[in-house]
């Protein structure tokens, strides 16, 4: 080893140091969601397979806190609005989604590949309240019941607003 290579080892060391600490911190940094999303994944998981509202329960409130603290978070806005959905919160679901949006195209693959299954949730949501509201006696239950149909059937016109189901919902609720 001559003299020169001696003085440029401590240079290449460090260069080495540096490019390694850089690639573990560029990896780290893009590999994974804050806590807060990767917990209230974790809880959405847990409720898919068990069906546990309370894990669902816990899911919303790890990505409420999410927002919270990162109000332009678009994974956090698009989790919300999914949870929110499975719990037929359909108004929060159409506020999140909007909101997901709105903070740029990051959640639009999912939002799309999402978007069947909330709508018909929703469509199913509107038309069951509709029924409930067709055979109640009671005034503010009817009312109740109403309101429901109303809004899970301007979510499902949100979600896809080309269809013509949307406008058998708007008709059921005109004729009540």
């Amino acid at each position: 080893m001559t003299s020169e290579d001696n003085m440029n080892a401590p240079i290449f060391k460090k260069l080495l140091l540096l490019s390694v600490a850089v690639a573990v911190i560029t990896g780290l940094g893009f590999q994974c969601s804050s806590p807060n999303i990767q917990a209230g994944k974790l809880y959405f998981q847990q409720y898919q397979s068990s069906q546990d509202t309370a894990k669902l329960n816990d899911a919303i409130r790890m990505f409420r806190k999410e927002i919270t603290e990162n109000p332009n978070s678009g994974e956090g806005w698009y989790w919300l609005g999914i949870s929110e959905g499975m719990k037929r919160n359909f108004t929060e679901l159409r506020k999140s989604w909007m909101k997901a949006q709105q903070l740029g195209p990051g959640q639009k693959e999912d939002i799309t590949k999402n978007t069947p299954y909330m709508w018909l949730q929703a469509i199913n949501q509107g038309s069951v309240q509709y029924q409930k509201a067709r055979t109640i006696p009671i005034q503010s239950k009817k009312d109740a019941y109403l309101k429901e149909a109303e809004e899970a059937y301007i979510t499902a016109n949100f979600l896809w607003p080309d269809t013509s189901a949307k406008y058998n919902g708007y008709a059921y609720l005109a004729n009540v």
